[in-house]
């Protein structure tokens, strides 16, 4: 085995406080040479990019043409095992024209919480569901109207097909 390939010996918390703790450092240093809410801008779409890009090459291979298609995605991604360490997510309703998913526990939001950083974490990881649900399909509408990262309880999110 490449050394490249060997497993580390850190928690799924350890591991994401090192990234996000340096992208925040980062992006605290560019609100310094911007304005705030210029920086805000930037970071928002810098982050819609790379959203919109993951979007557009996970649904390369496996085309979302339905909202089953897009239930079966998104069951995927809640069962994967990254997600089964990092969230607690529930289905709360599925029905043939809607999804709707309650996250209650989000190992980003805590971290972005301790960094006293939610302001960039909903930039960086909230702020782009919105646009990213068309990309899934343009007949897909999304609604939140809560997250944790701004201290709600939990982040409800709805996804609809809409004819």
């Amino acid at each position: 085995m490449h050394k490249f390939q060997e497993k580390m010996t850190l928690t799924y918390e350890e591991f994401f406080k090192r990234i996000l703790g340096t992208k925040v450092q980062i992006l605290r240093a560019l609100e310094q040479v911007l304005d705030g809410e210029k920086a805000s801008e930037v970071i928002a779409r810098v982050y819609e990019k790379i959203a919109r890009n993951w979007v557009k090459q996970m649904t390369e291979k496996d085309p979302i043409n339905s909202l089953d298609d897009f239930v079966a995605f998104m069951k995927k991604i809640i069962n994967s095992p990254m997600r089964q360490h990092t969230m607690t997510v529930a289905i709360q309703e599925e029905t043939p024209k809607k999804l709707t998913l309650c996250t209650t526990e989000c190992l980003r939001a805590k971290i972005f919480k301790e960094l006293n950083a939610t302001d960039l974490g909903y930039l960086i990881f909230c702020h782009q569901d919105n646009k990213t649900a068309k990309d899934f399909h343009p007949k897909i509408k999304f609604s939140r109207t809560k997250t944790l990262m701004r201290g709600d309880n939990c982040c409800d999110h709805t996804y609809s097909w809409e004819e």
